[in-house]
């Protein structure tokens, strides 16, 4: 008797050990899809210093470029405003997360830089002066399109294009046999709650290795050594993993109360069986 008691607690053993990762493997893929592939998360990471960033690269890019055509680079002064940069640097990557393409809206820019033109050339006789002007506006409406585009987000949104086909089947997966073991684990003991016990271990051990790399990471502020840049883009991408550790955590967090919340359940089925 002791021992099949003995075995069928190493079985038990055993057995949370694999449900323990099986349940961590469930808990990382939600906390990577949360926190490395939410559309809503990233945007708010963008802030207002990164978007007056990207307005001060493309004047400068576009200062430097027209510099050596000989044109007054006070036509593209205030073309578009931080506003605009913030407004287009938006939907442009809300269309990147939808899979479509952003053409923004370049007339008010397109209108001033002409008429800017216009005033510059007064009084100049310049040959197919409307020609030049378009080409001129053609080439800046290149460098402000190109400046609002975020390379990165591409392959975030490529991966996360990939993930999410696999996330349900796999969490469906997970999901069945973590059911199948916890179901075994019960069903060994003739007191159910006895049984429940290694799952709620299960849920606790998941949790602890779900926090701990992590919380390392974060603490140790080893994702800062990263070479990101400019200082902008660096900024951005150790926040991005930041949260994607914080949603870690989180995750690890709903763990662990889920196994308190088990363990009170299991010590009031104790209770009343005592009676």
């Amino acid at each position: 008797m002791k021992g099949r008691i003995d075995a069928r607690v190493i079985v038990s053993y055993v057995l949370s050990f694999v449900l323990s990762l099986v349940i961590l493997c469930g808990a990382a893929l939600v906390a990577v899809e949360i926190g490395f592939f939410n559309q809503n998360s990233f945007i708010s990471l963008v802030g207002r210093d990164y978007y007056g960033a990207v307005h001060e690269e493309l004047v400068k890019s576009i200062r430097a470029y027209t510099i050596p055509t000989g044109i007054d680079v006070a036509v593209v002064e205030d073309v578009f405003s931080i506003e605009d940069v913030m407004s287009d640097l938006n939907g442009c990557m809300y269309s990147m997360f939808e899979g479509s393409e952003y053409t923004p809206d370049l007339t008010r820019m397109d209108d001033k830089l002409k008429s800017n033109m216009k005033a510059s050339f007064e009084g100049l006789e310049l040959e197919n002066q409307d020609a030049v002007m378009d080409a001129f506006v053609e080439d800046v409406n290149s460098i402000y399109v190109a400046g609002i585009k975020m390379p990165v987000l591409k392959y975030i949104v490529s991966a996360k294009t990939v993930y999410n086909r696999y996330l349900a089947p796999a969490l469906i997966l997970l999901l069945g046999v973590a059911s199948v073991i916890s179901t075994v684990l019960v069903m060994l003991y003739h007191r159910r709650y006895k049984g429940l016990r290694y799952v709620a271990y299960s849920f606790l051990a998941a949790a602890v290795m779900c926090f701990c790399v992590p919380f390392a990471i974060l603490v140790s502020g080893v994702y800062k050594n990263l070479l990101f840049t400019p200082t902008h883009f660096y900024n951005l991408m150790i926040s991005y993993i930041r949260n994607g550790m914080v949603a870690f955590i989180g995750v690890a967090a709903f763990l662990a109360v889920f196994a308190v919340l088990l363990a009170l359940f299991i010590g009031s089925m104790a209770k009343r069986r005592a009676r």
